[in-house]
């Protein structure tokens, strides 16, 4: 099957409706179905799924597309992995080799070169590692912390010797050009045009995708030097918001298990595979994001966070608890003795017992919310300090049965009212609002543009009205006009306006998201004054192109009196009025 061919019959089997409302509670109103946004903090539902058109739209930060879009976004995924998922669960059959081109060429070229060059250097580090005299000490060092053979080489990894230059001359080898390796983030631009490698001695820890390519990889010191852990830098293939270390594994070991454990490090994840643990993912040391999140809800199943019993590990649960919450996770934690964490944990008391402590590991709500009441309360800022911290968490909580446990929780060790603790934790809100993108029209000119090709997305029967007028010509955005000739071709193409045809056609996201905006406005008076809207439009355009023709004119009568060109002045008059007369039938 072509890819324009399975494209098609993705979109044909996979109603959006039914992809959204897997993990987003839609409610019908009307002719579409809305909610509140999975994509920004949106307490009035301004996410709108249009059945007919086949797209979303989210008037509050922008949002939109088709389901490849929404399937993406949500997910975390790029073009060709959403692809593919969403044919095995609509049982589109595909070729083994599909989506090895994305939606555009050059960026699709450029990963598949990152990729590769991460590839070569992990093969590079790794076969360092097992080298018995380069490797010695990094090995003796793995095997010190519990890591042997068999999870160096499931989880590739590997040893940057001490030096500046060893990657690069590996490179140079290879006649691999070091501005590649810069831009895969592997070396770094030093002084008067020279570079030297990020890792230097180093263990390396790869950081996989699903499909066991290398986006990136993280670093660790052998002795108590700083930085103690060093990661890859944002390329176009690596983004550690949008990753978790121990993908190739942990999600579906997550899935197998019917819950995730969600540590900190690479180590901690490490040490519990060794142990049997293998339904482990980790956060690579940073705060958790929605994406991460998103990551994990792909299991199914629960999360249960793991982190260090520092402050540090106690903050970043703080931190992940709204999200899970928010994202709908059942959502638990595991709390370690004082300065542990689950390497140290699991090496002294072995596989089993983290097992057992999974198992019995409390909710995050009453773990975090007991963390908060550890404090003596003795006077109203005690009070009022606890009630602070406890807010954005109670907020986050989805169940309207388990916020009421919450508030009664809080009211109970406080000494308050449920009344006082339940309206002071909702309006201690406080909105973080970000400031919205900016539209693509700033003039009344581009927006007569942009309600015109609203208006023929919604009304295609009109178009071939505008197409004989050639209103297009008489565009100003360039993008609105670009958007204009393709649903033209595609109408003169098919007799109809497939906008699943144009989403293909116009793969940038902000483009997408406008055109699904125009799809899912509203005009309640347009179905019963189409004819006169368009003949509105229609004459609009037929007097700005008249009006253009005139301005051209009266220049070039200038010119002509300048040069006393007599006879070529008399023609550009006779055209001169005949434009008058045109424009007076047209108004």
């Amino acid at each position: 099957m072509s890819s324009e061919a399975a494209l098609e019959q993705i979109r044909r089997a996979a109603d959006i409706v039914e992809v959204i409302s897997s993990v987003v509670p839609l409610k019908k109103l009307g002719a579409y179905f809305r909610a509140p946004c999975p994509f920004h903090k949106d307490s009035n539902p301004s996410f709108t799924v249009n059945p007919t058109t086949q797209t979303f739209y989210c008037f509050g930060c922008q949002e939109g597309g088709d389901v490849f879009s929404f399937y993406m976004k949500y997910h975390n995924l790029g073009f060709p992995e959403t692809v593919r998922e969403l044919a095995a669960k609509f049982g589109v059959s595909l070729s083994r080799d599909w989506g090895a081109r994305s939606r555009d060429p050059k960026e699709d070229a450029l990963k598949e070169r990152l990729y590769e060059l991460n590839e070569q250097a992990a093969a590079y580090y790794h076969r360092t590692l097992l080298h018995p005299e380069r490797g010695g000490k990094a090995l003796e060092y793995l095997k010190r912390r519990g890591i042997d053979t068999e999870i160096i080489r499931k989880f590739r990894l590997g040893y940057a010797p001490a030096g500046w230059t060893n990657l690069i001359n590996f490179f140079r080898g290879k006649r691999v050009s070091v501005k590649d390796c810069e831009t895969a983030g592997l070396v770094i631009p030093g002084k008067n045009g020279s570079h030297y490698d990020r890792f230097r001695d180093r263990i390396i820890f790869p950081i996989m995708d699903t499909r066991h390519r290398v986006m990136g990889l993280g670093g660790r010191v052998l002795d108590q030097s700083l930085p103690k852990y060093l990661n890859s830098p944002e390329t176009p293939i690596y983004h550690k918001g949008r990753v978790l270390y121990g993908l190739h594994t942990g999600l579906d070991e997550g899935r197998r298990a019917g819950k995730t454990l969600l540590v900190e490090g690479y180590m901690d994840l490490l040490a519990l595979y060794a142990h049997g643990v293998g339904n482990v993912l980790a956060s690579l040391g940073t705060a958790l994001t929605r994406d991460q999140v998103r990551l994990m809800k792909r299991t199914g199943g629960a999360v249960v966070v793991a982190f260090d019993s520092d402050e540090a590990g106690r903050k970043a649960a703080f931190k992940a608890a709204p999200l899970l919450l928010e994202e709908g996770v059942a959502s638990y934690a595991v709390q370690f003795a004082s300065g542990e964490d689950p390497d140290d944990y699991v090496r002294r008391e072995g596989g089993d017992a983290v097992r057992t402590l999974l198992d019995e590991a409390p909710p995050l709500v009453d773990f975090c919310l007991d963390w908060i009441l550890r404090k003596p309360v003795r006077t109203a800022s005690d009070k009022e300090s606890a009630l602070t911290e406890a807010a954005p968490l109670v907020r986050a909580i989805p169940s309207e049965i388990v916020r009421l446990e919450a508030v009664r929780k809080l009211s109970s060790a406080l000494h308050l009212d449920e009344g006082i603790v339940s309206r002071t934790v909702q309006s201690s809100s406080k909105a973080s609002l970000k400031e919205l993108p900016k539209g693509l029209v700033h003039d009344v000119t581009v927006r007569m543009e942009e309600h015109l090709l609203g208006f023929l997305l919604r009304n295609p029967g009109f178009i071939p009205t505008f197409i004989k007028d050639e209103c297009v010509a008489e565009f100003e955005s360039e993008h609105i006009k670009s958007l204009a000739v393709s649903l033209f071709e595609i109408f003169e193409d098919s007799g109809t306006s497939d906008t699943a045809v144009l989403f293909s056609r116009c793969s940038e996201p902000r483009m997408q998201s406008f055109i699904a905006r125009l799809l899912t406005e509203e005009h309640p008076e347009e179905a019963e004054n189409a004819e006169k809207i368009a003949l509105d439009f229609s004459r609009t355009y037929r007097r700005r192109r008249l009006r253009r023709r005139e301005e051209r004119l009266t220049q070039r009568i200038q010119e002509a009196e300048q040069t006393n060109n007599i006879d070529l002045l008399r023609s550009l008059l006779r055209e001169q009025q005949e434009l008058v007369s045109l424009r007076t039938q047209t108004i």
